[in-house]
């Protein structure tokens, strides 16, 4: 051949690189180096859409959960507004067989009474409670430190008034700070 040819050749011929080369082609002479490239862009666009499905997805669920706290809290209104109206009614005969019939009633009646009256305080209470609960989804939260003792206390109290001394001899509370 001559020269001029040769150098042809060698110009269009893909250049066979040693093993350890870092510029080694795949196959149909593209780089491995351009399609790690590519693979890389391919993962990175299909993060993209993944990270936005993910963000669409927790817009529509915080919708349904707004959606679902809003009909609790309505929920909650019409159950308190529908269980006040009778404990009214209730507590008003309680009052007015208390003052229309007190001479006419027994220890055991008047005792009677005064449960009826004290059970309506408490299913009141528990109602706010309700109302209350329902509006802690609302609110923002707040950190604040907690007497764990006296909280004890307060949830013991009306079990040792109604078990008495003997029953609630034995309950203890160790706190450490």
């Amino acid at each position: 051949m001559d020269g001029h040819s040769q150098g042809w050749i060698t110009r269009f011929r893909p250049a066979v690189h040693h093993r350890h080369s870092r510029r080694r082609r795949c196959r149909h002479g593209v780089r491995r180096s351009d399609v790690r490239s590519y693979r890389a862009k391919t993962a990175e666009s299909e993060i993209h859409r993944l990270n936005a499905e993910l963000e669409r997805r927790v817009v529509e669920r915080t919708a349904q959960l707004e959606s679902a706290n809003k009909e609790l809290e309505a929920f909650c209104y019409s159950v308190s507004h529908d269980l006040r109206a009778p404990l009214r009614h209730i507590d008003g005969f309680v009052q007015m067989l208390f003052s229309n019939c007190q001479d006419g009633l027994d220890a055991n009646g008047l005792h009677y009474l005064d449960v009826i009256h004290v059970s309506v305080r408490r299913m009141a209470e528990l109602i706010d409670g309700l109302l209350n609960l329902s509006r802690t989804s609302r609110a923002e939260m707040r950190q604040r430190d907690l007497d764990m003792n006296r909280l004890l206390d307060e949830v013991l109290r009306p079990l040792r008034d109604s078990c008495g001394d003997e029953a609630s001899s034995g309950w203890s509370a160790i706190c450490r700070p």
